[in-house]
């Protein structure tokens, strides 16, 4: 068989002498070119939305320039029944268990958020109608701050119906809209007015004050029991 003969020295030393020349070419080129500050149009925003039935948190790169998402990298909803817990006491305020959740899904929230970049003055959120009827619901937002970073502020329910019309009126990509958020402790029904404004009627039912309406008109407690099933459709109709 055919052996390849070894490279002479001399050529092995053109060789890299050549590649070292090219690389020291491409440096230069790659210097004098200026890089984009990305910080000055991007930032990693965290997006909270405590409602009375569930918690969801969205985390994104977020366009300054154009004001908008520019890539989703983190989305996720976890149920925190807090409308059942209010329902569920006869004091008119959340229990300390359900604080205790809640506080726990906000504090876990927070940490991805950090891991994906986003820093602690941009996790802000939303909290909805059962914070404005419990008693303690805003004091519960204010120890949120304290221990997780996370600055929540409760919304009144015009607001909270604007929000929903903007975020449908978005996915439908039309103003040709009208917009039914139903959440745990309150719905919203809101569209555009003839002058361009947005009109919204809104009213407290929600899908926990519906459960606890049903089982307290079945005879139940519904700090025990906490479903009107099995219902028959009489019992619904009343």
């Amino acid at each position: 068989d055919l052996q390849p003969s070894p490279m002479p020295a001399w050529l092995k030393v053109s060789l890299l002498s050549g590649l070292s020349y090219v690389l020291w070419r491409a440096l230069r080129r790659f210097k004098a070119v200026a890089i984009p500050d990305l910080s000055a149009k991007f930032e990693v925003r965290a997006g909270f939305d405590v409602g009375s039935g569930a918690t969801k948190m969205q985390v994104a790169w977020y366009d300054k320039t154009m004001k908008s998402v520019h890539e989703v990298l983190y989305n996720q909803q976890i149920e925190a029944l807090y409308s059942h817990d209010l329902a569920s006491g006869a004091n008119g305020m959340l229990s300390p268990e359900m604080m205790s959740k809640g506080a726990k899904i906000l504090a876990d929230f927070a940490r991805i958020a950090r891991a994906h970049g986003c820093h602690d003055d941009k996790l802000r959120g939303v909290a909805t109608a059962v914070f404005r009827k419990a008693a303690n619901g805003r004091g519960f937002l204010t120890q949120i701050r304290t221990k997780t970073g996370i600055a929540l502020k409760c919304i009144e329910q015009d607001l909270e119906g604007e929000i929903g019309f903007r975020t449908g009126q978005s996915l439908a990509a039309t103003n040709d809209v009208l917009v039914w958020d139903s959440g745990g402790g309150s719905f919203q029904i809101s569209g555009y007015e003839a002058d361009g404004r947005v009109r919204m009627f809104g009213g407290a039912l929600g899908s926990s004050i519906v459960t606890e309406m049903a089982v307290r008109q079945q005879g139940l407690d519904f700090a025990k029991i906490q479903t009107p099933n099995p219902m028959t459709r009489a019992q619904a109709e009343m």
